[in-house]
């Protein structure tokens, strides 16, 4: 059982009504949510993943930290923020930071599509997950798979 403080009356002098609400603390436990998406995979161009997250709840999020695994043909070109690792197949940023009350984070990640023709239709996968500092009610929803096939150019 959550304890919550009772409301105490505060005095506000104003001209005309005045309303205030203020809460003390959450009753909604934390909810952090991760979705990506890309835009589309072309041999010998650029493959770019959008991780967005999201914090569903009025609670912080304390530190949050984010991992991308990615298939293993790509070459990671770079991120709008320096992982804390790169191994392998696997990108780590350990300082994703605090997301307040109903705030958001961005993350985009740029790879390298091989220019192997033979690519086209075959399947490139990756998942990201989000682990934030404080527990989450929801871990269901902190990761997701995005697949995208490699297409030819269009004209």
């Amino acid at each position: 059982a959550q304890q919550h403080c009772l409301p105490q009356p505060i005095t506000v002098s104003a001209n005309g009504l005045v309303v205030l609400d203020f809460a003390a603390t959450a009753l909604v436990d934390l909810d952090v949510q991760l979705t990506m998406a890309s835009g589309p995979a072309r041999p010998g161009f650029e493959l770019v993943y959008a991780i967005d997250m999201a914090n569903l709840t009025p609670g912080a999020t304390g530190n949050n930290q984010v991992v991308l695994s990615f298939d293993p043909i790509l070459t990671f070109l770079g991120a709008s923020v320096t992982p804390s690792s790169n191994a392998g197949n696997s990108l780590t940023w350990n300082n994703m930071g605090n997301m307040n009350n109903f705030g958001t984070r961005d993350l985009l990640v740029r790879f390298e599509v091989p220019s192997d023709v033979a690519l086209i239709g075959t399947q490139l996968s990756a998942t990201a997950t989000v682990t934030p500092a404080m527990v989450d009610a929801l871990p269901a929803n902190n990761a997701a798979t995005h697949a995208t096939s490699p297409c030819a150019a269009r004209k």
